[in-house]
């Protein structure tokens, strides 16, 4: 990755890190020299912890199998806390990393150029806007849907919540079906369930601008048996090069 990192200012009202209190201190150390290198202020989301989730809170805010003190559930409850808390203070949008993210040098120049884009396409709903920057399941757009100095396209799943991006009135439908509904699956899945019920428009940015430590096997998976090893980020560098290949010639 180049190592030169851009000053530019993220044209975002507030950035959330989820965060575990204990136990990752070598997560954070790595988020805070991100967000360092690319200038982002940022606020822990450390709330939500397993030790936290007592009874109470799983009562209001989850059902079925997530209606348990295990990790995909904190991890969940995490990115909820972020969008009330986008609420309390009341940001008009937020970008929301799991603390395991690498962002790309030019993550702030792209996504400006999203934050510009939105605004001048008479197509996208801010109300409901919901984009994903990862790479996390390569997944890419197609070279055949790519259109010339356009960065987000609309589609039907989220990839991961790693890097993501939700408006004010995105946070509103989602704890307005949660206060409803509850949850009953862990954070990507759910959304992806809010999209296919009309709540929420899922945009993918291309190129891609982030990647996930705990997929590409640069750190341990808090949610699977997936471990930090190089054998992984070997396999997941070259996995990564065939599925680039492969979106290019469909």
């Amino acid at each position: 990755m180049n190592e030169m990192f851009s000053n530019t200012k993220l044209n975002v009202d507030k950035v959330f890190v989820l965060h575990v209190k204990h136990g990752y201190e070598s997560r954070a150390e790595h988020i805070e020299a991100q967000m360092k290198q690319h200038g982002i202020d940022f606020t822990y989301i450390l709330d939500g912890d397993i030790p936290d989730i007592n009874d109470a809170i799983l009562d209001k805010y989850f059902i079925d199998s997530m209606h348990n003190a295990t990790p995909a559930t904190s991890c969940t409850l995490k990115h909820i806390l972020a969008y009330e808390a986008l609420l309390l203070e009341n940001y008009k949008d937020a970008l929301i990393f799991e603390d395991d993210i690498f962002l790309n040098s030019n993550f702030n120049e792209i996504f400006n150029a999203c934050m510009h884009e939105i605004e001048r396409r008479e197509d996208i709903n801010s109300d409901k806007l919901f984009i994903s920057f990862e790479n996390s399941e390569l997944n890419f757009v197609p070279s055949s849907k790519l259109i010339s100095g356009q960065f987000l396209y609309k589609q039907e799943t989220g990839r991961c919540a790693g890097a993501y991006y939700i408006t004010k009135g995105s946070a509103e439908k989602m704890i307005s079906s949660l206060q409803q509904h509850k949850c009953n699956k862990i954070s990507d899945i759910w959304h992806n369930d809010l999209f296919k019920n009309g709540l929420l428009d899922i945009f993918w940015c291309h190129p891609t601008i982030a990647e996930q430590g705990s997929h590409s096997g640069q750190f341990d998976s808090a949610l699977s048996h997936r471990r930090k090893d190089i054998i992984r980020a070997i396999a997941w560098w070259f996995r990564k090069k065939i599925q680039k290949t492969k979106f290019k010639i469909r």
